[in-house]
Order: structure tokens, then C-alpha cells, then sequence
């Protein structure tokens, strides 16, 4: 069984990685590094018919990226 995350470890990870670790910078489903570009994505799958999977994917994928860097930030 998983160890479970103590308060400071869980302000220090991204807690995305619960749910989707394999996505995010480096891996084979990215994400964009800004909102603006998620809602471009976004928008232009909808209107021409994208896969919902891999909205989703890119969504969490984006967010990850975006927590990440808000860490990163803090650690410094």
C-alpha cells in the first residue's frame, strides 16, 4: 500500500500526479505551459470534432505543467 503524503510533502508535490502521472512536460501527452494555449486547443477541438479523451488529457496534462511551475517558484 501507498504511504500517504504528510502536510509538507503535499504542499511541496503536485497532487496531479495522483490521478495522472504520466502527463505533463516530457511525456507523450504534454500539456501547454499556459492557459491561453489550452484554450486555443480546446476551442479548435470542439469545433472540429476532437476526441474528448485527449481534451481531457491535454486539460490535466496543462494544469500539471502550471502547478508545477508555481512550485518550482516556490522553492526558490
Amino acid at each position: 500500500m501507498k504511504k500517504a503524503w504528510t502536510s509538507t510533502e503535499a504542499n511541496q508535490t503536485n497532487q496531479i500526479d495522483l490521478i495522472a502521472k504520466g502527463l505533463g512536460n516530457g511525456s507523450f501527452i504534454a500539456g501547454y505551459n499556459s492557459m491561453d494555449r489550452l484554450h486555443e486547443f480546446v476551442e479548435a477541438s470542439l469545433h472540429g470534432g476532437g476526441n474528448a479523451h485527449l481534451i481531457v488529457a491535454m486539460t490535466i496534462a496543462t494544469c500539471k505543467n502550471l502547478i508545477n511551475e508555481q512550485l518550482q517558484g516556490e522553492q526558490q
